[in-house]
């Protein structure tokens, strides 16, 4: 039982972080859209760096997951199903999320809304030169 409660465990965090990553890159995305027949605003280089820096935290964060989990399988003298189990737990969180994201997108609205209003607000943008 115990394993059973560290998939579900996992699977929910996996979901929660590949919910968040597509609310972030969204929001990224979109941040910069000033309304149809507007002038596009693009990120100055603080905030490339920010933008980049939050592009890749969820990225490194599957990855060491990842890892983690096989190097603790590896410690305990795991079975090779185990191993097999926790790869496809951990695709199938993200693969969760990224459904979630697709079925349910009013939730992740405000999520979005609120990081556009970050990056906004904080000047990471900039009006291109002419």
């Amino acid at each position: 039982m115990k394993r059973g409660k560290r998939y579900l465990c996992l699977g929910f965090v996996l979901m929660a972080a590949g919910y968040m990553m597509l609310c972030t890159g969204t929001a990224i995305v979109w941040a910069g859209f000033n309304g149809f027949g507007g002038i596009w605003l693009d990120y100055t280089e603080e905030g490339q760096m920010a933008i980049g820096t939050a592009g890749c935290f969820f990225l490194l964060f599957f990855v060491l997951l990842l890892v983690y989990m096989l190097v603790k399988n590896y410690r305990e003298r795991a079975s090779v199903k185990y191993y097999i189990y926790d790869i496809l737990f951990w695709i199938l969180g993200i693969a969760a999320g990224i459904v979630l994201f697709r079925l349910f997108p009013q939730p992740g609205r405000g999520i979005i809304d609120s990081i556009m209003h970050f990056i906004r607000e904080e000047g990471f943008l900039e009006c291109p030169a002419p």
